[in-house]
């Protein structure tokens, strides 16, 4: 299983909107979204599910994504993937997906986070997630902590030049 691990676009500034949860992308995180995603599909990147955080923001990533990447692809809402997310929720929530490949959005750290444990088992570093930034964790068999391998970490500057090509 290949997982994708996303940071959601770019987002109107919190004191714009009082509800953490109403932050939608702005008109530029929405264009760099779609230019990040069109990214990921030059590399190959086709999802059959997109699960986000259930924020508007991440939904509204989560929803462009699948648009760009795979017009059947399905969009879930998991609760886990809230800022201060559940990585046990998560991975029980693996246990019965029956994918080749998912994208999960997210925010930061948490994002970053869940890459690390399914690479190491424990968060020991920082890891860079710019808005819209991705990363691919591969799993020989079943999904679990720290059995995970990173084919790539890419910025959204460099998605974005892919897209260009």
């Amino acid at each position: 299983m290949r997982i994708i691990f996303m940071r959601h676009g770019i987002a109107a500034d919190a004191s714009e909107q009082p509800a953490d949860e109403l932050r939608p992308l702005t008109s530029e995180g929405e264009e760099r979204t779609r230019q990040v995603a069109r990214g990921l599909a030059a590399i190959g990147v086709r999802p059959a599910l997109v699960a986000t955080s259930p924020l508007l923001r991440a939904r509204q990533t989560a929803e462009i994504v699948a648009e760009e990447l795979a017009e059947d692809a399905e969009v879930a809402d998991l609760a886990c993937l809230r800022p201060g997310g559940n990585y046990a929720e998560f991975m029980h929530w693996l246990e019965h997906l029956d994918r080749d490949e998912l994208l999960v959005v997210g925010h930061m750290p948490d994002i970053a986070e869940f890459a690390q444990r399914c690479l190491t088992g424990r968060v020991l570093f920082s890891m860079t997630f710019k808005k819209a930034a991705a990363c691919c964790v591969e799993f020989e068999g079943e999904p679990a902590a720290g059995r995970g391998c990173l084919e790539w970490l890419m910025q959204p500057s460099a998605l974005r030049r892919l897209a260009r090509k």
